[in-house]
């Protein structure tokens, strides 16, 4: 297919290209996402993409394929991390009920997508790659992106890593972060019955992966500390 269009904005990505263009014959944004490496991993992209499109889960929407490219409905610029970080900085609002209402979106939103994926595949896929950027933002509304790092596994690890993520985006391992963290602990068992000890599991063995990915192990007491709050919440 040939298309003509202009090339507005390109995603930050680690593996492949993602582009915002704009489709002039059809007046639409699209996002084109080019798979730069392995070719199951747009297979199994699409897939779930199609069979939660079927279900009104909310992810864009496949406008066209080839063999190594996807064109799909553009949804919005704004991602939960974008919202995260303007909720930490704001002076004004009742910043934990802000960003804890926004949580209990995304986490439902997951619980669709479990229970959807397990019914067409016979076994839990989890996220995984679950990096605040791979959540959007409209009208109020949470949209998942980015499927190809799906695995089989359990919730608790998704949550494990969301926790870990939410505590090391800039700035690192404050205060506020600890206290939410801790409040969507809470969340996920109370409200998405996650087993607390196996979420506080996997949120200590992701934050010792991050300390040495990102850090080369440099944060270790800092990230010893954040353990000793987190076993705490489980007493």
């Amino acid at each position: 297919m040939k298309m003509n269009y202009e090339l507005m904005k390109t995603f930050k990505s680690r593996k492949n290209k993602v582009e915002l263009i704009y489709d002039i014959d059809n007046g639409m944004k699209l996002v084109r996402k080019e798979y730069l490496n392995l070719e199951h991993c747009k297979k199994k992209e699409t897939s779930i993409l199609r069979i939660l499109e079927k279900h009104n889960v909310k992810v864009p929407r496949i406008i066209y394929e080839n063999n190594n490219m996807i064109y799909m409905t553009y949804i919005s610029d704004v991602t939960l991390l974008d919202y995260f970080l303007l909720i930490e900085n704001d002076i004004v609002i009742d910043k934990d009920k802000a960003i804890i209402d926004i949580f209990k979106k995304v986490f439902s939103w997951l619980e669709q997508y479990y229970q959807i994926t397990f019914e067409y595949m016979g076994r839990r896929l989890i996220f995984y790659d679950i990096n605040f950027r791979n959540f959007l933002i409209k009208d109020d509304i949470i949209y998942g992106i980015d499927f190809e790092d799906s695995i089989s596994g359990s919730k608790e690890i998704d949550g494990g890593r969301f926790c870990a993520y939410l505590l090391t985006y800039k700035p690192i391992l404050t205060e506020w972060k600890i206290n939410i963290t801790a409040k969507v602990i809470d969340l996920l068992v109370d409200d998405f019955k996650y087993d607390r000890k196996s979420l506080l599991n996997e949120i200590k063995k992701e934050l010792d992966k991050i300390n040495f990915r990102r850090w080369d192990g440099h944060r270790t007491s800092k990230v010893k500390y954040i353990i000793s709050l987190l076993d705490s919440y489980a007493e």
